[in-house]
Formats: C-alpha cells, sequence, structure tokens
C-alpha cells in the first residue's frame, strides 16, 4: 500500500521523527494555494477545499514529508534559528544546524578516518601531496565561487532553483586536470544540491568537460529553448 508515493513504513517512521522534532520548529503554519496536484491530498487531510490558486493555511505538521516548504527551526545545540526546506529538515534525525553538525563529525574521530583520504569516495590519486594538502583551501577559491554565483544570479542553470543555501559552484572542465582555468568564471557555472548530485552520479567525479555538462542540461530542457546555461557553451 502507499500514501502519496512512500509506503506505509517509511510514512510511519517520518510521523516518529515528526512527533520528536516538531517542539523544534519555529514555524507552525504556512500559507499554500489550492492547485491540482495538492487537492487530493490536503482535501483528505480534512482541508475544505475553495478555489483554485486560492491561498488556504496548513498546519506544518499536515505537509507531506518531501515538501519543498521553506520553515524556520531552532538549532538544539546553540539555540540559533535557521531556515531549511521541510523535507529536509525531517532527513535530519537531530534539528541541528550545519555548523554545529560539522563540530559533531569534527569530534568522531573514527568517522573521519572512514570518510578521509584514501577511504573518501572522491579521493583522487592523480593529485601530488602538495596539491591535496592545498586543496580548495586557497584564498581565489571563496571568491571565484562568489563570481560564479553572481554570474548566474544566484540560481540553478539546470532546475531554476533560487531558494538559496543549497547552491554549488560546479567546475565545468574539471579541478584536477584543467589546472589554468580553476577560477576563470567562465568555468564555472550555479548548480543546486541536487542537480550538482545527479550530475555526478552519471558522469562520476574528476575528468568532467563541458560536452558532458551540455549533454546534462540538454536532457532537462527543450532544445528549441535553451536555457542561460546552455548559452554558456556556444564560445566553447
Amino acid at each position: 500500500m502507499y500514501l502519496c508515493g512512500i509506503d506505509d513504513g517509511l510514512f510511519i517512521y517520518h510521523l516518529l521523527i515528526k512527533k520528536e522534532m516538531i517542539k523544534i520548529l519555529i514555524t507552525k503554519n504556512v500559507k499554500l494555494q489550492w492547485t491540482i496536484a495538492n487537492k487530493k491530498y490536503y482535501t483528505q487531510k480534512g482541508y475544505i477545499f475553495t478555489n483554485w490558486n486560492e491561498y488556504f493555511e496548513v498546519d506544518v505538521k499536515d505537509l507531506p514529508v518531501e515538501s519543498r516548504m521553506q520553515i524556520e527551526y531552532k538549532c538544539e545545540e546553540c539555540s540559533n534559528v535557521f531556515k531549511t526546506r521541510y523535507s529536509r529538515y525531517l532527513k535530519n534525525t537531530r534539528s541541528i544546524c550545519r555548523s554545529c553538525n560539522m563540530k559533531m563529525v569534527a569530534r568522531n574521530k573514527e568517522y573521519i578516518k572512514k570518510r578521509s583520504g584514501i577511504n573518501s569516495g572522491k579521493y583522487n590519486p592523480n593529485l601530488s601531496k602538495q596539491e591535496r594538502e592545498i586543496g580548495r583551501k586557497l584564498t581565489e577559491y571563496p571568491l571565484w565561487r562568489k563570481e560564479v554565483y553572481t554570474m548566474n544570479n544566484f540560481t540553478c542553470m539546470n532546475c531554476g532553483d533560487s531558494t538559496g543555501g543549497n547552491l554549488i559552484a560546479h567546475h565545468i572542465n574539471s579541478w584536477n586536470y584543467d589546472k589554468n582555468n580553476r577560477f576563470n568564471i567562465f568555468n564555472g557555472i550555479t548548480l543546486c544540491e541536487n542537480c550538482h548530485k545527479s550530475f555526478h552520479s552519471i558522469y562520476g567525479y574528476g575528468n568532467n568537460d563541458a560536452g558532458q555538462l551540455c549533454e546534462f542540461l540538454m536532457a532537462e530542457i527543450n532544445i528549441n529553448e535553451l536555457c542561460d546555461a546552455a548559452k554558456l557553451f556556444v564560445d566553447l
């Protein structure tokens, strides 16, 4: 049996998570518009349909677990308030911000050992020891990343996501082999975390190039309506 595309076991699991985490949610209610996509779901939840595109108030606990609605929550470690998508909030077993989560990971030496160095899925045997130590801590890198975001108007050039907090400056020609263009802003493109993960799941990490990115972008858009991202490659 399925409920909103999620099997009952997973649905119950998320209900249990909601029960424990809801006390840390700052957002109690959100406003949504009636659409064909959500009418059945929310009327089954007891909400009364009014008119298409009309706004109605929803208890945050009634949002589907895959909801992309922005909510506010309080970090249980530092007590600061942060914004994130509801679906991402539910994925965490604890309501902690990224900064506190990184600190927790840093204190877990066994976890670090299993996921770093040669054990890392992103380990590149072609890098020299010096290049590995320097990595991306070069002062040019933060500036390059910011310029790429600005060039792309802080928007994912594949799916158009501009909610913020989930963007990645992706190197068109990989960092590992195109050393001369590591900090060339035209060798960068803004992708959201989901699209970035999807790209590398298809083409792997390292030795990526403009041809792969073109192919990836074209799979998502109508070839007769080129998005801004595709236009970047006209002069390459």
